[in-house]
């Protein structure tokens, strides 16, 4: 009896672990052509970050967010539910799946409302290489 229970705390600490190792903040800095007014524009360092924050046993909170010149914040916030291994968002025509590898996430959106609905910077929802941090 004393294997079995060390066997099953075994198990739910693994099975813990593994409904949680996607959470997290995610980030990566990348060079955007960023507009200083509607004129001109010059590249800048745009910050791209996600955050995922475990909700219940199947479901993820997500926040995606760009930070731009000039203090410009964009922001998408949903509720993404775990199919396999990856997060997914379907709603209002905009599919967004998100993948986590070695601490590495990667978001990959179609629909037609995705883009148009982000916020207007010069960036959008598809990023790959936002590192754990």
């Amino acid at each position: 009896m004393k294997i079995f229970g060390t066997f099953f705390l075994l198990f739910l600490m693994n099975w813990s672990y593994a409904e949680n190792s996607m959470d997290g903040y995610y980030r990566s800095i990348r060079s955007a052509d960023c507009f200083v007014d509607s004129t001109k524009s010059e590249i800048c360092q745009v910050e791209q970050g996600l955050n995922i924050k475990h909700r219940s046993k199947d479901s993820y909170f997500i926040w995606i967010h760009t930070e731009g010149n000039y203090g410009h914040i964009c922001s998408y916030k949903e509720i993404g539910k775990l199919l396999g291994s990856s997060l997914v968002v379907d709603k209002d025509n905009c599919r967004v799946v998100i993948q986590v590898d070695n601490d590495v996430a990667k978001i990959r959106v179609t629909g037609e409302s995705c883009e148009a609905n982000y916020c207007g910077a010069n960036v959008d929802l598809n990023v790959d290489g936002l590192k754990r941090k």
